[in-house]
């Protein structure tokens, strides 16, 4: 009988059975699951599972869905179910939909992903969760909706395809194509966006005695991100508490040349692309963290590394920053709409035990150069920053004057540094009535301070204490 069963392969509708899937969800996590279409299975040697209409949301949240997907196609080989690794030939979802909102309150609509719980359950069920391999995930026609509603920015990502593979056993592979929108009402082109991951496989993942390395890429018109993480075994326990898990991390992410000019304007109303037209440039990044895995959710509290990070605008006019160190006659001469340009921004931090440290900071115009110095505390969630400015051209009213900022993040106070105005006014007055002075006594720099940049971000090469 059932051979026949398997040869006929008759199609079973199992819609009514549904619920108790549903229910068992919904009690269980915080995750809400709807089923709003067909459950059908297909027996045989390779049995065939399609559900309809599957949609999730966050009960914590909201009761809006942040994930919607109109076919689940799941083929098992169910031999292997006696005779392990369980063996799912392929999973197909068709037409899948994310719905992703930030309110005004910060908080997202979707649930928080704990790479942390996901280890340690997997470690704790080492011994009862039964070897698998998945050998084809595919997402067909994948939409990302996402909006912040503070900021007034939404956007749109479309993937037409994802494959990926995994298994317990078996190393994770992901691959996807696809386009980034941005706003579609704006009527952009669409700019092509390239995905790929790999890493070890899911066992290695919760064993706390084996290394779990994972690389993710993602590649568009211009620039690319790389993401390097990996959780490895801590073999001295006395660096840690009885609550923390006994793994360490490591993560190294490397921007290079990202454009977000045209990202900012995709993203931004229609009524804001004017403003952001002309904020074009591209921005890079090398951080480097580690620390143990209990700190992922606050990273910078325990961990130690470097942070670096470059922007290099290509259009965007600097009068309002300026006028900070530029005299008074010189903005009188030159008007306001003058062609003061924003030339880079660099900075590079060490961290450690929760303190981020300055070890450059240089920000440029063709007009002025800001020099920073100082230290962010995340345990106690306080700033002190000495902040230099330094005009570039001969001054006669001299208005640069060093400021501090100190106190909580929230509400720092700005502090003006007495000397540093005493010096400032001194000098104006100097300057005022000899004319001759400024030219014998200032220093000049070139309009263009990208060099300056590019030096400070060298090893050893920062020009912050000169």
């Amino acid at each position: 009988m059932v051979t026949l069963l398997f040869a006929f392969s008759p199609t079973v509708t199992v819609t009514r059975f549904a619920p108790l899937v549903t229910d068992f969800v919904n009690n269980t996590t915080n995750v809400g699951l709807s089923i709003d279409g067909e459950v059908t299975i297909q027996p045989g040697l390779d049995t065939l599972v399609l559900v309809e209409g599957v949609k999730l949301w966050d009960k914590k949240v909201a009761a809006k869905s942040f994930l919607s997907i109109d076919k689940v196609a799941l083929s098992l080989d169910v031999i292997s179910l006696l005779n392990t690794p369980v063996n799912v030939q392929k999973i197909v979802l068709s037409n899948v939909t994310f719905d992703l909102v930030q309110g005004m309150n910060g908080k997202g609509n979707i649930p928080k992903i704990n790479i942390l719980t996901l280890m340690e359950w997997v470690d704790g069920n080492i011994a009862t969760i039964p070897p698998f391999i998945i050998h084809d995930v595919e997402l067909r026609h994948v939409l990302v909706n996402f909006s912040n509603i503070a900021h007034d920015l939404s956007g749109q990502w479309l993937l037409e395809e994802v494959d990926a593979r995994w298994g317990w056993d078996s190393p994770l592979a992901v691959y996807a194509e696809g386009v980034f929108l941005g706003n579609p009402s704006k009527g952009f082109g669409d700019k092509p966006v390239t995905i790929s991951m790999t890493a070890d496989s899911m066992r290695r993942l919760g064993d706390t005695s084996q290394l779990w390395h994972s690389i993710t890429r993602i590649a568009a018109e211009k620039g690319d991100v790389a993401v390097n993480l990996s959780f490895s075994p801590i073999t001295d326990m006395t660096l840690l508490s009885e609550e923390e898990y006994p793994r360490a991390y490591k993560l190294d992410v490397v921007v290079n040349e990202f454009h977000y000019g045209e990202l900012l304007m995709r993203l931004a109303p229609a009524s804001k692309t004017e403003v952001n037209d002309s904020f074009t440039g591209y921005f890079g990044a090398d951080i480097s963290l580690e620390g143990n895995v209990s700190d992922l959710n606050k990273p910078l509290l325990k961990s130690s590394g470097v942070i670096e990070v470059s922007v290099w605008p290509e259009n965007h006019l600097a009068d309002a920053l300026d006028f900070w160190t530029t005299n008074i006659i010189n903005v009188a001469l030159a008007g306001i709409n003058s062609d003061s340009k924003i030339n880079c921004a660099v900075a590079r931090f060490n961290l450690s035990e929760g303190l981020l440290s300055s070890d450059v900071m240089v920000f440029d115009t063709s007009k002025l150069r800001v020099y920073g110095d100082g230290v962010l505390d995340f345990t106690a969630k306080t700033i002190d920053f000495l902040i230099v400015p330094k005009a570039k051209q001969i001054q006669w009213l001299d208005k640069s004057v060093p400021i501090r900022l100190k106190g909580p993040f929230e509400s720092p106070e700005i502090e003006v540094k007495k000397m540093g105005l005493f010096k400032s006014v001194t000098k104006s007055v100097i300057n005022f009535y000899i004319p001759v002075l400024p030219i014998l006594i200032n220093d000049t720099m070139e309009s263009d301070g990208s060099k300056e940049c590019l030096e400070s971000m060298q090893k050893d090469g920062g020009r912050l204490k000169d």
